[in-house]
């Protein structure tokens, strides 16, 4: 209910989010790229949510060091989890 109420209000925060995961999403499974360049892209994806989730909260005035790494712990777990199934495939 809360993040219904969020996207609501900051819907262009939101629209920037899924925009930038679609893109990413589109340009490694779109083409055959060596798997160098689908590491840099999930890297680049990880590295996009940290700053987005800054950026966000800096708007919203609710950011604080914590709220910090939360963004950056969560974005090094998903970014390791796939780099994990990229090497394994």
């Amino acid at each position: 209910m809360f993040f219904r109420k969020e996207i609501k209000n900051r819907p262009i925060d939101f629209l920037i989010l899924y925009l930038g995961f679609s893109i990413a999403a589109l340009v490694y499974f779109s083409f055959p790229y060596p798997v160098m360049v689908r590491k840099l892209v999930v890297i680049a994806m990880g590295l996009f949510y940290f700053f987005w989730g800054v950026w966000h909260h800096k708007q919203r005035g609710d950011f604080c060091p914590k709220v910090g790494a939360e963004y950056l712990l969560f974005a090094i777990l998903g970014t390791s989890i796939i780099l994990s199934a990229i090497l394994r495939g």
